[in-house]
Protein backbone atom coordinates (compact mmCIF):
# COMPACT_ATOMS: atom_id res chain seq x y z
CA UNK A 1 0.00 0.00 0.00
CA UNK A 2 1.62 3.26 -0.75
CA UNK A 3 -0.03 7.16 -1.33
CA UNK A 4 0.11 6.90 -5.26
CA UNK A 5 -2.27 3.81 -5.15
CA UNK A 6 -4.16 5.11 -2.98
CA UNK A 7 -4.34 8.52 -4.93
CA UNK A 8 -5.58 6.31 -7.89
CA UNK A 9 -8.06 4.45 -5.87
CA UNK A 10 -9.31 7.96 -4.66
CA UNK A 11 -9.20 9.14 -7.98
CA UNK A 12 -11.56 6.39 -9.47
CA UNK A 13 -13.96 6.46 -6.86
CA UNK A 14 -14.21 10.06 -7.07
CA UNK A 15 -14.64 9.92 -10.77
CA UNK A 16 -17.26 7.10 -10.71
CA UNK A 17 -19.35 8.58 -8.23
CA UNK A 18 -19.27 12.47 -10.45
CA UNK A 19 -20.20 10.35 -13.24
CA UNK A 20 -19.17 11.38 -17.04
CA UNK A 21 -20.22 14.75 -17.06
CA UNK A 22 -17.33 15.69 -14.86
CA UNK A 23 -13.75 15.40 -15.92
CA UNK A 24 -10.49 16.04 -14.22
CA UNK A 25 -8.57 19.09 -13.39
CA UNK A 26 -5.09 20.45 -15.38
CA UNK A 27 -4.03 21.72 -12.03
CA UNK A 28 -5.08 19.93 -8.78
CA UNK A 29 -2.79 21.83 -6.11
CA UNK A 30 -2.74 25.25 -7.84
CA UNK A 31 -6.03 25.88 -9.42
CA UNK A 32 -4.96 29.33 -10.08
CA UNK A 33 -3.21 27.54 -12.81
CA UNK A 34 -6.19 26.47 -14.63
CA UNK A 35 -7.89 28.73 -17.10
CA UNK A 36 -11.42 29.70 -16.29
CA UNK A 37 -12.53 28.28 -18.91
CA UNK A 38 -11.72 25.21 -17.82
CA UNK A 39 -13.48 24.85 -14.53
CA UNK A 40 -17.38 23.59 -15.16
CA UNK A 41 -18.20 20.43 -13.56
CA UNK A 42 -13.96 19.57 -12.67
CA UNK A 43 -12.30 17.83 -9.49
CA UNK A 44 -9.11 16.83 -8.46
CA UNK A 45 -7.64 15.03 -5.82
CA UNK A 46 -4.32 15.15 -3.73
CA UNK A 47 -1.88 14.20 -0.82
CA UNK A 48 -0.93 16.43 1.86
CA UNK A 49 0.87 15.32 4.74
CA UNK A 50 1.22 12.47 6.92
CA UNK A 51 2.59 10.43 10.32
CA UNK A 52 2.96 7.03 11.37
CA UNK A 53 0.70 5.73 14.40
CA UNK A 54 2.43 5.08 17.56
CA UNK A 55 1.80 1.61 18.98
CA UNK A 56 1.57 -0.82 16.17
CA UNK A 57 4.19 -3.60 15.67
CA UNK A 58 4.78 -5.90 12.63
CA UNK A 59 3.41 -3.18 10.47
CA UNK A 60 3.58 0.48 9.31
CA UNK A 61 0.43 2.24 10.81
CA UNK A 62 -0.08 5.73 8.54
CA UNK A 63 -2.26 8.31 8.97
CA UNK A 64 -2.53 10.08 5.58
CA UNK A 65 -4.57 12.94 4.59
CA UNK A 66 -5.48 13.19 0.86
CA UNK A 67 -7.96 16.14 -0.21
CA UNK A 68 -10.77 16.39 -2.80
CA UNK A 69 -11.34 19.53 -4.64
CA UNK A 70 -14.35 20.41 -7.24
CA UNK A 71 -14.77 23.07 -9.18
CA UNK A 72 -17.60 24.76 -10.88
CA UNK A 73 -18.28 28.09 -13.37
CA UNK A 74 -20.76 30.44 -12.27
CA UNK A 75 -21.78 34.34 -13.51
CA UNK A 76 -23.66 36.58 -11.25
CA UNK A 77 -26.05 39.21 -13.05
CA UNK A 78 -28.12 40.97 -10.04
CA UNK A 79 -27.26 39.09 -7.78
CA UNK A 80 -25.43 35.62 -6.01
CA UNK A 81 -28.19 33.10 -7.21
CA UNK A 82 -25.93 31.13 -9.77
CA UNK A 83 -22.97 31.42 -7.13
CA UNK A 84 -25.19 29.80 -4.15
CA UNK A 85 -26.79 27.11 -7.21
CA UNK A 86 -23.47 25.93 -8.02
CA UNK A 87 -22.07 25.53 -4.18
CA UNK A 88 -24.90 24.06 -3.32
CA UNK A 89 -24.36 21.25 -6.38
CA UNK A 90 -20.82 20.78 -4.92
CA UNK A 91 -21.92 20.14 -1.29
CA UNK A 92 -24.49 17.54 -2.67
CA UNK A 93 -21.87 16.01 -5.13
CA UNK A 94 -19.33 15.92 -1.83
CA UNK A 95 -22.04 14.25 0.10
CA UNK A 96 -22.21 11.38 -2.61
CA UNK A 97 -18.74 11.30 -2.08
CA UNK A 98 -18.47 10.67 1.12
CA UNK A 99 -20.81 8.62 1.44
CA UNK A 100 -19.19 5.86 -0.95
CA UNK A 101 -15.45 6.68 0.36
CA UNK A 102 -16.11 5.83 3.92
CA UNK A 103 -18.89 3.38 3.19
CA UNK A 104 -16.22 1.35 0.91
CA UNK A 105 -12.47 2.22 2.03
CA UNK A 106 -11.77 2.76 -1.79
CA UNK A 107 -12.27 -0.77 -1.89
CA UNK A 108 -8.76 -1.94 -0.14
CA UNK A 109 -7.95 -4.01 2.45
CA UNK A 110 -5.14 -2.09 3.44
CA UNK A 111 -6.95 0.87 4.55
CA UNK A 112 -8.41 0.64 8.21
CA UNK A 113 -10.67 3.61 8.29
CA UNK A 114 -11.52 6.99 6.24
CA UNK A 115 -12.00 9.50 9.63
CA UNK A 116 -11.21 13.12 10.11
CA UNK A 117 -13.94 15.03 7.18
CA UNK A 118 -13.05 18.36 7.02
CA UNK A 119 -14.79 21.10 4.70
CA UNK A 120 -12.81 24.53 3.55
CA UNK A 121 -14.86 27.52 3.22
CA UNK A 122 -15.49 27.71 -0.14
CA UNK A 123 -13.09 29.96 -2.84
CA UNK A 124 -13.32 32.07 -5.97
CA UNK A 125 -10.62 31.17 -8.51
CA UNK A 126 -10.21 33.82 -11.26
CA UNK A 127 -13.52 35.91 -12.36
CA UNK A 128 -16.17 33.42 -12.66
CA UNK A 129 -14.83 29.62 -10.77
CA UNK A 130 -15.52 28.45 -7.54
CA UNK A 131 -14.03 25.81 -5.72
CA UNK A 132 -14.83 23.38 -2.80
CA UNK A 133 -12.21 21.42 -1.42
CA UNK A 134 -12.84 18.49 1.77
CA UNK A 135 -9.52 17.27 3.32
CA UNK A 136 -9.78 13.29 4.85
CA UNK A 137 -7.37 11.47 7.02
CA UNK A 138 -7.00 7.83 5.28
CA UNK A 139 -5.30 5.49 8.45
CA UNK A 140 -3.45 2.58 6.30
CA UNK A 141 -1.50 -0.43 7.36
CA UNK A 142 1.75 -1.54 5.28
CA UNK A 143 2.43 -5.13 6.43
CA UNK A 144 6.13 -5.87 6.88
CA UNK A 145 7.38 -9.37 5.25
Amino acid sequence: MSVSSILTSLEAQVATVLGADWSELDYSYNLEANSNKSLEKKYGVGASSGSSVDGTTKALTVDFGFFIVLTRCFVNRSDDANERAMLSDMYDQFDNINETIFQKKLNNANILVVSSLDYEEPTTVGDQGLSLKVNVTIKYRNPTT
